[in-house]
């Protein structure tokens, strides 16, 4: 979050899902005007960061845990990651096209890995996309290795909405490949 309004992004909306109360430090740039769309699974402490700013309560519905309504409220399927959770509820809001910016899954190195400073750690891996000869080779991590299956997987199942991911990724080359 902060890191994309210090770039001058200044978002209309904001989907937060990660339950780990250390999430808060990623939110101390709020531009007003922004709607945040907080998880219920999140932390109190999200919701204590973002006290009198324009918050807006939705659900996830967690397979395992059996709960596709939320204390009597619907709950959106959502995917692992908080990107993928971000389209059911765009999808919700009426958004058909969705442009996504930093969506990569992939880095140029493994050395570099993130666009800032990150102490979270995921097995680094390489992936062949397409063509199992002469497919493109990424740079990932088993996690983004499986964010890039799940939107395969919701691409097949909600093949209504136009997406744009902005950048050469694994995940432009994924929707490439699946749109062409």
């Amino acid at each position: 979050h902060d890191h994309a309004v210090k770039l001058g992004i200044r978002p209309t909306y904001h989907v937060e899902c990660d339950p780990s109360w250390h999430q808060v430090k990623n939110y101390h740039e709020c531009p007003p005007g922004t709607k945040y769309l907080i998880s219920s699974r999140c932390s109190k402490s999200m919701f204590d960061r973002l006290k009198g700013r324009d918050i807006y309560l939705w659900h996830m519905w967690e397979g395992d845990l059996g709960k596709p309504v939320y204390r009597g409220e619907p709950a959106f399927i959502c995917g692992a990651t908080v990107v993928l959770s971000a389209i059911p509820v765009s999808l919700t809001l009426g958004y058909k096209h969705l442009h996504f910016f930093g969506f990569d899954s992939s880095f140029e190195s493994f050395e570099s890995h993130h666009a800032y400073p990150q102490t979270e750690y995921s097995q680094q891996i390489t992936v062949k996309v397409g063509d199992p000869v002469n497919g493109r080779e990424f740079k990932t991590t088993a996690t983004w290795a499986g964010q890039a299956q799940q939107y395969q997987d919701m691409r097949k199942h909600w093949p209504f909405f136009n997406v744009t991911i902005y950048g050469d990724s694994l995940m432009a080359e994924v929707e490439r490949l699946g749109r062409a």
